[in-house]
This record gives C-alpha cells, structure tokens and sequence, in this order.
C-alpha cells in the first residue's frame, strides 16, 4: 500500500509539473505578445515624436518669417514718419517763415 502512494504521489508530481510547464508556455506567450505590443506602442509614438518635430520646426519657420516681415513694415514706417515729420516742418517752416 505504501508503495501504491508513493507511486500515486508520483504521478500527482508529475501532472503538476506538466501543468506548471503548461502555464509556464502561456505566460511566455502573453509575455511575447505584450512585448510585440510594447514595441509596436514605441514605434508609433516615435514616428508621432518625429512628426511633432517636423510640425514644430515648420512653424517656427513661419514665425520667424513673419517676424521679419513685420520688422521689415515696423522700420519702413518708422522711415515713412521720419520722413513725413521733415517734409511737414519743412512746409511748416515755409509757410510760417520761421
């Protein structure tokens, strides 16, 4: 009898065993497709990352740009009333005779 349940113990080990190989596959399974995911996940936020990128350095350009042309119209106005300021005294003066 005694050895009847050493070798019911046995076979109990045994099936265990092969059940925790048996989990042992699936979790390395889940691992393997959480890992695909994971690196799918980072492919997509690198590839949004460089688009971002692109998009911020677009726009920056286009600041620039306008900041240029208001710099440009800012010092042409500022010619214009420099210049309307002596024409005007310079009619002022004629006129008045001063």
């Amino acid at each position: 009898m005694a050895g009847r349940m050493t070798s019911t113990m046995g076979i109990d080990i045994l099936d265990a065993i092969m059940e925790m190989k048996e989990r042992l596959a699936r979790l390395e399974e889940v691992q393997r497709s959480m890992q695909e995911r994971q690196k799918h996940i980072c492919d997509i936020v690198e590839k949004q990352a460089c688009n971002l990128g692109e998009w911020v350095e677009r726009i920056s350009m286009r600041v620039s740009a306008i900041e240029n042309i208001w710099a440009k119209i800012l010092g042409a106005a500022t010619v214009i009333s420099i210049l309307f300021s002596f024409i005007f005294d310079w009619i002022k003066s004629r006129l008045t005779g001063h």
